[in-house]
């Protein structure tokens, strides 16, 4: 046996060339992505670091002030005041531009300087918006990202369990209203998130998403659909025929957080969804087979 070959040996050596990738990644986006002249970051930059597109868009620029609050938390190297501040940045931005404080809204996109350019009819922006808010929160305990998140998260949750009326979708009459998966999956993300901020638990809100995402469990288990019917039927054309197994297997570890939030589910159920997962897995290429319409019968 050669020393790399010993799985010991094996799980050091690809410790260290992703411990190398995460520096060359994070040292890549602290040169070429913030913006020092509005705030925020440049998200369309190429392989050398050129920006190609001044677009801001509120997803990225969340997830990038929520991994770096994430690495300064977790990540002795990273514990730094460059981290640190960069995340404060790119937060100051969005409390500055994106939300809208009588809706609740975000913008999906902005210009360099932060004026609004696309808002979408969905809940998305904002559930970034608050991991980003309650992460920095546990690495700064400023009251002010706390209540951002938690406030967020309020709004949220009262969007999906109760009124979307304040999203702006009208309910077209040849309009058929499904259950995405994306929906709950994000509401079980975002409690995972912020669940130990001031002891938050929003166990009603726990069991609806775990219910909402188990009835995309189709076909005796055998496949994850992206779309069903709000009584968890499968959808006719093509919208019902969509799957994404990376988003299947991300959600069996939600779901697992989320059971150990609630009484009323059962344990072996995410399993289940993900060895439909796994059923969609090219174990010859060792890489999962995206098709965005899979063939459902073979």
């Amino acid at each position: 046996m050669t020393a790399v070959s010993n799985p010991m040996n094996k799980l050091s050596h690809w410790y260290d060339i992703i411990s190398k990738e995460l520096d060359r990644c994070v040292d890549f986006w602290l040169k070429f992505s913030h913006d020092e002249t509005f705030g925020g970051f440049f998200n369309c930059l190429s392989k050398d670091g050129n920006i190609y597109d001044e677009t801001k868009y509120t997803w990225l620029q969340a997830r990038q002030v929520w991994m770096y609050a994430k690495l300064y938390n977790e990540t002795s190297r990273f514990k730094t005041n460059v981290i640190l501040n960069a995340a404060k940045t790119g937060a100051s931005f969005l409390l500055s531009n994106v939300k809208d404080p009588f809706t609740m809204k975000c913008s999906f996109s902005t210009t360099r300087n932060g004026k609004a350019i696309k808002i979408q009819r969905t809940i998305f922006s904002e559930c970034f918006y608050s991991m980003a808010f309650a992460e920095l929160f546990r690495a700064t305990g400023e009251l002010l990202y706390q209540t951002e998140a938690l406030t967020m998260v309020d709004t949220i949750l009262y969007w999906v369990t109760e009124d979307d009326s304040d999203l702006g979708r009208p309910h077209l009459p040849g309009c058929q209203p499904t259950n995405t998966m994306a929906v709950p999956m994000m509401v079980l993300c975002i409690i995972k998130e912020v669940k130990s901020l001031q002891d938050r638990k929003y166990p009603d809100a726990t069991d609806w998403a775990i219910k909402q995402i188990l009835a995309h469990r189709q076909r005796n288990n055998t496949v994850v659909l992206e779309n069903v019917t709000l009584d968890g039927k499968e959808v006719g054309g093509c919208e019902g025929r969509l799957m994404n197994p990376g988003k299947s297997m991300y959600v069996c570890a939600l779901l697992h957080c989320g059971i150990d939030m609630s009484s009323k589910c059962m344990l072996n159920r995410p399993t289940k969804m993900h060895q439909s997962g796994n059923k969609m897995a090219d174990k010859k290429h060792r890489v999962i087979k995206c098709r965005h319409k899979q063939n459902l019968d073979g």
